[in-house]
């Protein structure tokens, strides 16, 4: 059976683009520098976690199993509680 992840993993699309808005947000307010290590700890993040979800689950419309999917939910919730906290200082 095939899914369709545009309606499967709707929480996790929404959370990528909640966490674009903050990271947004943090530049903004010049919370982020391209030198620091929170920059660099969000790029390693994105890149190694974000980014490779979008290609391995989103684009090829495969499904995610429910392991795989908490676990990059909760990556993604720590890393807007990290930004939270960083934005209300």
């Amino acid at each position: 059976m095939m899914f369709n992840l545009f309606e499967d993993n709707k929480d996790i699309e929404s959370l990528v683009k909640y966490l674009d808005s903050k990271i947004i947000e943090l530049r903004k307010f010049n919370k982020l520098n391209q030198n620091d290590i929170l920059f660099q700890n969000i790029n390693i993040i994105y890149q190694d976690n974000i980014s490779n979800w979008i290609l391995k689950y989103q684009l090829p419309n495969i499904e995610l199993n429910k392991r795989d999917e908490e676990k990059i939910l909760n990556l993604i919730l720590d890393l807007i509680n990290v930004i939270d906290n960083i934005l209300s200082k």
